[in-house]
């Protein structure tokens, strides 16, 4: 078993689940109900605030009294809580002006090294916030009770991501296949196995697009790269093979961690192929997580359907029962069966709303099963 010092030693971030979060969040909310009391009990509030998210504010360089600049007037005063490149904070007493106070801690932040803006600037009273988005450029306010339903907001300071803007289909097809391409030509260079390589990649193509369309949990599998494997990416390799198993489970230990428990057990035979764990780095790593970090729901599943052909040869599809087939072969095939008649019979009934009703009617019940050959 790895020891916290183990942990500590190759960088992994020691941060809550989401499921702890969930848990801390309510109590939080609870234990600071009716607190207005800003001078003896603001600093306590942001260090319980940061142990939501198993975050020590000391430990990771989030200072109290921050000296800082004010742009307006050049003169220094303080940022109540500061965190380089993370979080600005300014507390103020209860039913305080929050906007002017916002405006406050913005002016000390344009003085701040462009390296150091962090990504969200919050003011607060105990019992309201107003949260600015840097990067976004949104503010939202909420009350601290209902702090849990905007948890995600901070979920970043754990190690998650945070959400990136949507692309549009063509572009996302696009940015899929050379994420991808980045991804196996940097393992075929190392010298990855070219049998396990291909197995290794229509892996990832099925967990990626899991992880984006509610197979499991979202984002769980960059959740679980980002948070347990070390910056450097040497235990990459071992962390997915001990991942892989655990999808080819459907019945497992019961002291099984947390982490791993939480995905979704896969049929079909996909990860019960036993191949070799790859010798990673910190490119490998990095590339794996700019996969992750793009909306795989976003492409399309054509696409997809098209990786996964490129990636393996015909008898590695056989071996483990997959087989794509493409869309233009799918409406040969039903076409003629069908499908023909039924567009045929909508057109029709388009010219009246009465005929729409009876279309609807007659073909409610009609349910498509594809299966495709192997």
């Amino acid at each position: 078993m790895t020891t916290t010092a183990q942990m500590a030693s190759v960088g992994i971030a020691q941060t809550a689940t989401r499921a702890d979060m969930a848990v801390r969040v309510a109590e939080f909310v609870n234990n600071w109900e009716g607190e207005h009391r800003e001078r003896a009990e603001k600093d306590s509030f942001w260090n319980d605030f940061f142990a939501i998210f198993g975050i020590s504010r000391r430990r990771v360089g989030g200072v109290f009294e921050y000296v800082a600049q004010r742009h307006s007037t050049g003169r220094h005063g303080f940022m109540d809580l500061f965190w380089p490149g993370k979080l600005a904070v300014e507390h103020k007493s209860a039913g305080a002006d929050l906007s002017l106070a916002m405006n406050q801690l913005v002016d000390y932040l344009i003085t701040i090294d462009p390296i150091d803006v962090p990504a969200l600037a919050v003011v607060c009273d105990f019992d309201r916030f107003m949260v600015r988005d840097l990067e976004a450029a949104t503010t939202v306010e909420f009350t601290l009770a209902e702090l849990p339903a905007h948890i995600d907001m901070f979920t970043y300071l754990a190690g998650y991501r945070r959400s990136a803007v949507n692309l549009d289909e063509e572009q996302a097809n696009i940015e899929a296949t050379t994420l991808l391409a980045n991804l196996h030509d940097r393992l075929k260079e190392y010298g990855y196995p070219i049998h396990d390589l291909r197995v290794f990649m229509v892996r990832l193509l099925y967990i990626l697009f899991a992880d984006d369309t509610q197979v499991w949990q979202k984002n769980l599998f960059e959740d679980y790269i980002r948070v347990n494997t070390a910056e450097d990416g040497t235990d990459l390799g071992s962390k997915l093979r001990d991942l892989f198993e655990v999808l080819n489970q459907e019945t497992r230990m019961v002291n099984l961690s947390p982490a791993l428990d939480a995905f979704e057990y896969v049929n079909g035979g996909l990860f019960a192929e036993s191949i070799s764990s790859p010798v990673c780095d910190q490119n490998i790593r990095r590339d794996l997580l700019k996969a992750c970090q793009f909306d795989w729901s976003e492409i399309s599943p054509v696409i997809f359907g098209s990786l996964f052909q490129n990636v393996m040869t015909d008898k590695e599809r056989r071996i483990i029962g997959a087989h794509f087939t493409t869309e233009r072969d799918i409406l040969r095939t039903l076409g003629p069966l069908f499908l023909d008649q039924l567009e045929q019979e909508l057109a029709d009934a388009k010219a009246a709303t009465r005929a729409c009703l009876l279309y609807w009617r007659s073909h409610v019940r009609i349910a498509l099963i594809t299966t495709a050959a192997r």
